[in-house]
């Protein structure tokens, strides 16, 4: 079967160890036409189809905040078990510090970073922080 080679935008071909979730492949060859259209025509039988995840559009996270002109709601508990979610940080500085309000539940939280380093290193660090009543007032 042949493929019409004016239809190709771009052919990548990568011999270097790929990992796509939690699969490791021996490389990768990258076939890009301009309307985009490659495999509804064309599809080798011996070739592996991998689905690609979609960017999804950036969302708005909400931060609590308890300033004086927000304090209407202070007497009413705040049960939240997430308490702080940012999910592209960019650090700059040896040192970065994050302020964020406790729940009004005890208990130990768990903080979870995860992210890659400018240099692509995986990172990940796990820290627990203790809420107690005395934290609280």
């Amino acid at each position: 079967r042949s493929y019409d080679a004016r239809n190709i935008e771009k052919i990548s071909l990568t011999r270097d160890q790929f990992r796509l979730g939690q699969k490791e492949y021996q490389g990768i060859l990258s076939v890009e036409t301009f309307e985009g259209d490659f495999l509804e025509n064309y599809n080798p039988k011996n070739s592996l189809v991998v689905p690609f995840e979609q960017p999804v559009p950036k969302k708005n996270y909400f931060v609590q905040s308890y300033t004086p002109e927000n304090n209407s709601f202070e007497r009413i508990p705040d049960y939240r078990r997430m308490l702080f979610w940012k999910p592209n940080v960019n650090i700059t500085e040896s040192d970065y510090n994050y302020e964020f309000y406790t729940s009004d539940l005890e208990g130990t939280f768990e903080i979870i970073l995860n992210g890659f380093t400018s240099y692509g290193k995986p990172l990940h660090v796990v820290k627990e922080i203790e809420v107690t009543t005395k934290n609280l007032n």
